[in-house]
């Protein structure tokens, strides 16, 4: 079961989707087995960094919003998710009780959970949820990814893109800060209205 917190009057329930177990080198592109010699206490006893795909759930009493959803069902290089549905019913919370996800960026370990294919399509995971991210991460996916031999647009998320000046919890000031890419955020709140 996750970990739950109160930030002033917001309830925070800390939940992760699985782990991602990789040599150093993988994660941290440039660096050397050398270089990681002096780091061993941050290695697990295989040698690899340990990342959880964690996600968090804020409870304003009147709304619950997902910060990201991990993985995902998928095992693939080391990264294994699957357990968001199961760490949030252990808190007591249902796919139907999610009012918004915020994705922070949209990379796999943070949008995986999104939507699943029940066998016939693909679903919403959260289904009574609006789907939110920032608008300059929707303005990156829809650029030509320059690596590709015939440069197209990205893929098109079907939700809209949040503003900085929309608020994701009610009677709240929120905002962001610059994420970990071009278009990513780490969203932002007061504790009070």
């Amino acid at each position: 079961m996750g970990n739950r917190f109160k930030v002033g009057d917001l309830e925070v329930l800390a939940v992760s989707d699985g782990q991602a177990a990789v040599p150093g080198t993988f994660y941290f592109r440039g660096t050397t087995d050398e270089q990681w010699e002096k780091h061993k206490r941050w290695l697990n006893h295989a040698g690899q960094v340990e990342f959880p795909f964690s996600c968090f759930l804020i409870d304003s009493g009147g709304q619950k919003v997902l910060i990201d959803t991990g993985l995902g069902p998928a095992s693939m290089s080391g990264f294994t998710g699957g357990a968001l549905l199961d760490e949030l019913a252990a808190g007591g919370v249902r796919p139907e009780d999610v009012d918004v996800v915020f994705l922070t960026h949209l990379h796999i370990d943070h949008c995986g959970n999104v939507a699943h294919d029940d066998g016939e399509a693909m679903k919403a995971v959260f289904p009574n949820a609006t789907y939110r991210w920032t608008a300059d991460e929707n303005e990156w996916w829809q650029e030509p990814d320059p690596r590709a031999a015939t440069a197209g647009p990205g893929p098109r998320p079907s939700s809209t893109p949040r503003t900085r000046s929309t608020p994701l919890l009610p009677a709240r000031r929120s905002g962001s800060r610059r994420g970990r890419t071009t278009g990513g955020t780490r969203p932002t709140s007061s504790c009070s209205p």
